[in-house]
């Protein structure tokens, strides 16, 4: 049916802006310290922490627009969970990496910063 297409779609865009929320909620705070120490300027710590909040949030956004949910009219209930855990599966996978290159610029950062002031 149709209208479960629709519902499947919506709770799949739902959950990926969740898990980006969350991972963002996690890393927020310790982000901001670590960099607000490191350069001490505030408004460095908030570019960083809103650049990573922007990127996450489209990153995740961006895997699961283009997903499509054609099932059976007589698809039974798991077929529309295992189709929304595939499309998540993708929004993992590149959250991971990014945060990979992400924890790789800070880590530069942190280096070269701390080697600067020492």
């Amino acid at each position: 049916m149709l209208i479960n297409n629709i519902c499947a779609y919506i709770a799949l865009v739902s959950l990926s802006a969740l898990i980006a929320f969350v991972v963002i909620n996690l890393i927020h705070k310790y982000l901001y310290d670590l960099v607000k120490e490191l350069v001490k300027l505030s408004s460095a710590a908030i570019f960083y922490v809103r650049a990573l909040a922007i990127c996450l949030v489209s990153l995740s956004l961006a895997n699961v627009i283009g997903s499509k949910f054609n099932l059976k009219q007589n698809a039974h209930f798991m077929e529309y969970v295992f189709g929304i855990a595939n499309d998540l599966e993708e929004v993992f996978r590149h959250i991971g990496l990014f945060l990979l290159g992400y924890l790789f610029l800070i880590t530069l950062l942190v280096v070269v910063l701390k080697h600067k002031h020492d």
